[in-house]
């Protein structure tokens, strides 16, 4: 980008998705594809994080050296974006659309929810909106869904909205391991080294909605998410006009 912040031609390629980019000739490298980086990145970085992937790491795993992988993949970024694409082809949206608008946003909350909990580091939300071939079918599926009659901004925002509460629901869910990993300690642990903490806090009687929350607390992640989703879906039946679902 120059000083003016235009996009310069080599920035302006890198902006450019990687899926509309003209491959590069490449030399005869046995056993190596873009599948199989994008395949061996994945199951690397479920494992060990995105913040500690590497494309040495990647490399080694697929026997290779770093250079021969940047010859298929030119930057960690569009992996990443290649990686998010290949993980959204495994939910499941087979029969969808069935004629049951309501079922089938509630097929692809839960199939994305388990989507996300195998693959914690796409949990991240997206900043902008993902364009890979997996992505878009997806989106095209949902919008299909509804009635005819309903706009599409609307089928649009109730799809986002869906979306939204599953991307938040399962952060919570993983939140507990995601906070093993920085503290070392598990949730019993944790919440003896607390205990004396809040024992205290609750104890001067300031907190009586607190103290009745904790105590009733239901922290099965399964039933709120039941209970959240049912919510969402009823909210956004509801928020629909009847000349929309007519």
């Amino acid at each position: 980008m120059d000083a003016g912040g235009d996009l310069t031609p080599e920035s302006t390629k890198r902006s450019t998705p990687i899926w509309d980019r003209v491959p590069p000739r490449l030399r005869r490298s046995p056993g190596l594809s873009r599948d199989r980086i994008v395949r061996a990145a994945i199951v690397l970085v479920d494992r060990e994080g995105l913040d500690n992937m590497a494309m040495r790491d990647i490399a080694g795993v697929l026997g290779s050296s770093p250079m021969s992988l940047y010859r298929h993949v030119p930057s960690k970024e569009d992996l990443i974006d290649l990686m998010v694409d290949a993980i959204v082809a495994e939910q499941d949206l087979d029969g969808i659309p069935s004629g049951d608008w309501r079922n089938d946003l509630e097929r692809l909350a839960r199939t994305n929810r388990e989507m996300l909990l195998a693959h914690p580091w796409a949990s991240r939300p997206p900043v902008r909106p993902l364009l890979g071939p997996e992505a878009l079918r997806r989106l095209e599926t949902a919008l299909a869904i509804f009635p005819r009659s309903v706009p599409v901004t609307a089928r649009a925002w109730a799809v986002n909205t869906v979306d939204a509460f599953v991307r938040g629901s399962v952060g919570a869910d993983l939140a507990e391991r995601f906070e093993i990993e920085r503290t070392g300690l598990d949730k019993a642990e944790w919440q003896q080294v607390v205990a004396p903490y809040m024992s205290k806090i609750l104890d001067s009687g300031n907190f009586p909605h607190v103290q009745a929350y904790l105590h009733g607390e239901n922290t099965d992640p399964g039933a709120q998410f039941d209970a959240g989703l049912s919510a969402v879906l009823s909210g956004i039946v509801n928020q629909f006009t009847d000349e929309h679902l007519r």
